[in-house]
């Protein structure tokens, strides 16, 4: 039986299913190490899928705490999470990736596939749900890939700290 809804799956640069992120510990008052390493993930619906799903609209990434709100965790508060969407990339002034700060319902990045798609449909941010062999080089409307970096503000409250990344949007 075909799926009635997107088949969505986090995958790491290794193609290895992502379902934990253990970022390193941070001193926001060493210059060397104010910020976490990247990690690079490839949100897909349908990686290898051999038969179509419905395509999922409106897509985006986000922070929310351990319990999925967005109170009382201060990387969801204070935004330290950063994402940049392949894309949708933007460079900023010293020619690097552009990142966008996201944290709870009201800052969050759009996600859109690599590439693939009409205006309408990056306009939409859509990752396809249409069968593919689940290449990386080969099925760009099918996953979207994103770099994530963590970037404490100064007044970081010590210790550590729980929160999930969150991919939404919709499909009909």
């Amino acid at each position: 039986m075909a799926s009635v809804a997107p088949i969505i799956k986090i995958f790491d640069e290794a193609d290895r299913i992502k379902d934990t992120w253990n970022v390193e510990d941070i001193d926001v008052h060493n210059a060397d190490q104010f910020e976490s390493n990247p990690l690079v993930i490839y949100v897909w619906n349908n990686k290898g899928g051999d038969s179509n799903v419905p395509d999922l609209h409106g897509t985006y990434i986000t922070t929310k705490n351990i319990q999925g709100d967005d109170i009382n965790e201060q990387a969801v508060t204070d935004k330290w999470v950063q994402a940049c969407v392949d894309s949708l990339a933007s460079l900023d002034d010293s020619g690097g990736k552009k990142f966008t700060q996201i944290g709870g319902s009201s800052n969050v990045a759009p996600i859109c596939a690599q590439g693939n798609l009409t205006d309408d449909e990056k306009n939409d941010r859509v990752i396809k749900g249409t069968t593919n062999i689940g290449d990386k080089n080969n099925d760009y409307a099918n996953y979207a890939k994103i770099t994530l970096k963590v970037v404490p503000d100064i007044n970081a409250i010590p210790g550590i700290h729980y929160f999930k990344i969150r991919i939404a949007g919709y499909y009909m």
